[in-house]
Formats: C-alpha cells, structure tokens, sequence
C-alpha cells in the first residue's frame, strides 16, 4: 500500500499499529515509517457482536451499547451488526464479517484538506461504510478500509459498500471490491488515490495496477404474471397449523452474477424468516412452506465483484386461512360447505375477491354459496394482478324428503316419510352419500315423535301415525341433518283430522 504518493496524499503517515495474529503481517507491510498523529475513539456496538483483542486469542461476546477495544477484530455473529464510529461515521458488517480496529490516522488530501480517518482491515465479508458531511470547519470525516491483499479504499463523505473478495496476496483473483453508494470515495490504485464515482463500483486486485469502474449493478425488479396462478405470492389454506410454498417471478436484470432473498413478517424486515442467496440465472423463486399470515419479499443482486446493488421494491406475501364451518371440507377441487355456512377469514385486509362474472371487490369476512349451487371465486392481493381460483361446493349430500298421501287424514290414513340421501359431488363415481349417517327428526305440530327408521342403501323409511289424544289439524314436519348438526333437506304435510 503506497500511502505516500504525491498524486494523491500529500502527507506521510505513522501508526503504531497492534492487531491480532493473522492480521498483524498484512498491517505492518501496510503503514509507512513517518510523522503523524495517532488518536482514538470510542467504538460502539449496536446489536450483538463476538470481539476479540488484539493480543488475546478468545473472543467475548458483547451486546448493543458495549464499548469496543481499541485493538482487536469485531466480527458479526448472525444477525447484521453496526459501529458507531468518531464524529457520526458508521460501518455496517453482514453476518459473518470480520474486522480490525487498525486505529486512528490524521491526513491532509489535496483539496480536501485535514481529515480524520478510522483505519479498518477488512479481514472477511462485506462492510457498509457511512460518513458524515464536511463540517463547519471545512474537515471530514473519513474511514480507510484496507483488505488482506493490501487493496485500499476511503470513504471520505458518503457511503460505499466494500467486500473481500480475497484472503492472501498474490492472489489474482483477491482484493476488494468497493461501489460508491453516495458522496466521495477514493481507490489506491497506480500508486496513488483516484475517485470513484458516485454509483460506480470497481474491483481492486491484487498485481493489477488499474481499477476500472462501472455503474453499480441496478434494482431487480419483479414479475407480476397476470391471471390464473396456480402457485404465487398467494395461497389459501384452511388449516392454522398449515402451511404453503409461494412462488415468485423476477425479471432477469443484466450483469446480475447472484440474488440475494429475504422474506420477514414485517415490512422493516426485522422478523426475516427465510434468507437464500440463488444464481443470476434465477427467474423463479420458491419459498419454503410458510405458515398462514402475512409476509413481505425483497431481491437484491450481485455483480461480478459479489457486490449488491439496490433493493427491489417490497412485496406483500401471503398465506390466507379460510376457516371452513362444521360440516366443511377441503377437497381436491373445491371447498365443501354446508347450507347456509360460509368460508371465514382469518384476516380479509388486503384482499380482493370476484365472484361469478363480477369484477374484483375488497374481501368481506366470508365467502360462500350462491344460490346454494356451486359458485366460483377467484382470491388476490391488492394491488397483484394474478389470483388464485375457488370452487365452494354445496354439502356432498343432501336429503331429498316425500311425505304422503298428500291429503292425508288422521286416524284413516298413515303418514308415510321417505329420506333419500342424494350426493352433490359432481363425478357420478364418487358418492358422498355412502355411509353418510344422517340425524333425522320428526315433529308433530310441535313435539317431537319417536318413529322406527329402516333403511335400505340411502334410502330411510318411517311411518308416522296418529297420536293418541291429540285433536287436529296437524302439521307433520321432517328434518334431516349431518353429523355436525348443519341441516340438510327439511320437508312439511298438513294432515286434517277424520269427521
């Protein structure tokens, strides 16, 4: 690392650098023998992070708020971890990135005048660098990343991204490569410091004198397919201890040499369930079986130097829970539903249902029949353009009830009641009715009668007569019911009395 060229620095620098076995080579190879001023600053952790000082081979867990060492790595644990640096500079480390405090160095740049800068030596992973505008004084605060292969580069008033692309020198595909996100950020390269453009990235090599630089890799953004979707960011389960794949489409985005995918509970993706990380060649993704709920995805890509580039838009994700009524069933084709039930959801904000051939309306708390005849639905989330199709279907069976003669008289004439069990599915092969053990009830005007029922296949028989004591006109009511109590075919006959 050539600190001293009089391109791009004009003042040498001293350290008195003590860093950790493994670290401690690269570091003194890296700083000059000169004048300079060495000073510290508080480094504070916020969230949890393993450090390890500079001359212990242990390392101590600390947690949001602890003051690190001077010396020594700090390393992210498994969930992303930041430092605050002096005057407002922070570094943002992914999990499993690690880090040496390398110190504290004041330099002059040419027009830029005096600045202060962390040093860090990015040992593994990828680091977000972020910095404070000049001051009133007209000084900045910068942060110095050095790599293992020696590769530099300086975050003098913005933000870059810097990721360690290897771990020795010589190696001709090691280095650093760096995007400048927002504001200033300077490379070593051909002896000295050049710029790096706002929104170029470059790839830093070890034995390369050259750093050539290109726009940061863009957003990726999403596929929306339009129409029947057999699988989604929609599914609908009828079960809460159920779960559902969904499925997403993106477009390929040019120069894309990874994706990377997240999927949280909330929208800050502070609660991420799942995290993949897919080849550019990705046009579809698939989550694992997620539980019902709401969830929201973002995509971000990767260019060659393994740097991100922008984050997609977030999507709204969804598993639903319809919850069917006594008697419901989920089948193959549809969902089954007694008379008069409905399915009910479990939270109908966000979506949108069609019923029939009428257009799309936001989501009541239930869905059912029409006309208590077999009824298409079609279920999305606001705002997509796909959607998932229902079928409701009524109750596999219903009762067909005949009562006679039709003009009947009582004592004269026997009431005869037939229950037939008819079955609604809608394949000739497939008979819901068999086995099917009804609940029948029989009441005269208002009380209920006992009667002996026979059956034969799906077919009951009973016959009621005239009971003692009574003076009509009476009326003879029959009802049939399933084993959850949901009624099933009801039927009435008004019998005179002989005079």
């Amino acid at each position: 690392m050539r600190l001293g060229s009089t391109t791009a620095i004009v003042a040498t620098l001293t350290l008195a650098l003590s860093t950790t076995p493994g670290h401690a080579e690269a570091a003194r190879k890296a700083a000059p023998a000169a004048r300079a001023t060495e000073r510290h600053a508080p480094v504070v952790l916020a969230g949890r992070g393993q450090v390890r000082p500079a001359l212990n081979g242990s390392w101590t867990s600390l947690h949001e708020g602890s003051v690190l060492p001077d010396r020594g790595e700090v390393r992210s644990v498994d969930e992303p971890l930041r430092l605050q640096l002096a005057r407002g500079a922070t570094v943002d480390l992914t999990p499993g990135s690690t880090l040496v405090m390398a110190g504290q160095l004041e330099m002059q740049i040419p027009g830029r005048g005096k600045i202060s800068a962390a040093r860090l030596d990015l040992a593994s992973g990828e680091i977000t660098v972020t910095t404070p505008p000049a001051s009133a004084r007209g000084d900045l605060t910068a942060v110095l990343v050095q790599g293992d292969t020696g590769m530099v580069a300086i975050c003098l008033d913005g933000e870059m991204l810097v990721r360690e692309m290897g771990s020795r020198r010589g190696d001709p595909e090691g280095g650093l490569g760096v995007a400048a996100t927002r504001g200033a950020v300077e490379l070593e390269s051909r002896g000295g410091f050049h710029a790096l453009p706002e929104g170029q990235a470059a790839a830093l090599r070890d034995g390369r004198p050259t750093a050539l630089s290109h726009p940061i890799i863009g957003s990726p953004t999403w596929h929306h397919e339009a129409g029947l979707e057999s699988t989604g960011p929609l599914a609908v389960v009828t079960d809460k201890e159920a779960s559902a794949a969904l499925t997403l489409r993106l477009t390929p985005l040019d120069g894309a040499a990874s994706y990377e995918v997240e999927v949280a509970r909330d929208e800050a993706f502070s609660t991420p369930v799942w995290r993949a990380k897919l080849p550019g060649t990705t046009t579809t993704i698939t989550t694992p079986p997620l539980l019902p709920g709401r969830y929201f995805a973002r995509l971000r890509a990767r260019g060659v130097e393994g740097l991100p580039g922008g984050r997609s838009v977030t999507r709204a994700l969804r598993v639903a829970l319809a919850t069917l009524p006594p008697g419901g069933a989920a089948r193959g084709d549809g969902f089954e539903l007694p008379a008069d039930h409905a399915l009910r959801w479990d939270d109908p904000a966000d979506l949108e249902v069609a019923v029939g051939r009428s257009g799309f309306i936001r989501a009541s708390a239930e869905l059912g029949l029409v006309h208590h005849e077999p009824t298409s639905a079609l279920v999305r989330i606001t705002g997509e353009r796909g959607f998932v199709p229902l079928l409701l279907l009524p109750s596999p069976v219903h009762a067909e009830i005949t009562l006679g003669p039709r003009l009947a008289v009582w004592p004269a004439n026997p009431v005869e009641v037939e229950v037939r069990l008819v079955s609604t599915r809608r394949q000739p092969s497939d008979d819901g009715a068999a086995g099917f053990d009804p609940k029948l009830r029989v009441m005269v005007n208002l009380d209920e009668v006992p009667v002996r029922w026979r059956r034969e296949g799906n077919l009951f028989r009973a016959t009621v007569n005239h009971p003692a004591g009574s003076a009509g006109p009476w009326v003879v009511r029959v009802e049939a019911r399933d084993p959850q109590d949901n009624p099933i075919g009801r039927n009435f006959l008004e019998v005179i009395a002989q005079r």
